[in-house]
């Protein structure tokens, strides 16, 4: 009998400093997250034609960096974005968890052409999963309004060949 009362109270110990180990490793829920410098540097860059403007997309492709993507982030500059690099052709869902800004979500074939697109995706959609139409290889993130005010569309194309970063 003492043994089995022994063994709960450890047991209930080691579940209690469990909770308290987690508890402290939560950050306050009203924290604002602001991405640092090295949050954006710490993924490969380079250089996109989109609706006959450059901009600057950080690489994901890694399975960790594309499944974060702009989450936890306050912001992304002017003329930025992120390009996710899937590993196979497919109909990649995107959903807002985490967001803090509305996107621009644009889903891209092999050839660098756009097989879909959503504008002005808010942070309130979460949870909802935002699916393409047609098979996608790449998905690219920019701020909202940034679709419309570049004409982009179904059928534009990304220059260089997204498939050559």
């Amino acid at each position: 009998m003492r043994r089995r009362l022994l063994t709960v109270a450890v047991f209930a110990l080691l579940i209690t400093l469990g909770l308290i180990v987690f508890t402290l490793r939560q950050p306050p829920a009203n924290r604002v997250f602001v991405a640092d410098q090295s949050e954006s540097l710490a993924l490969p860059e380079a250089s996109i034609i989109l609706g006959g403007e450059s901009f600057t997309v950080e690489l994901a492709k890694t399975a960790e960096s594309v499944i974060r993507g702009l989450s936890k982030r306050s912001f992304l500059p002017n003329n930025r974005g992120i390009l996710l690099v899937f590993g196979r052709t497919g109909y990649h869902g995107i959903w807002m968890k985490e967001m803090r800004f509305s996107l621009d979500i644009v889903w891209i074939d092999e050839e660098g052409v756009v097989v879909d697109l959503r504008e002005n995706v808010s942070p309130e959609t979460f949870p909802e999963v935002f699916s393409p139409i047609s098979p996608a290889r790449y998905v690219l993130e920019v701020n909202a309004g940034v679709v419309g005010e570049r004409n982009v569309r179904i059928g534009s194309r990304i220059l260089p060949p997204v498939s050559s970063l």
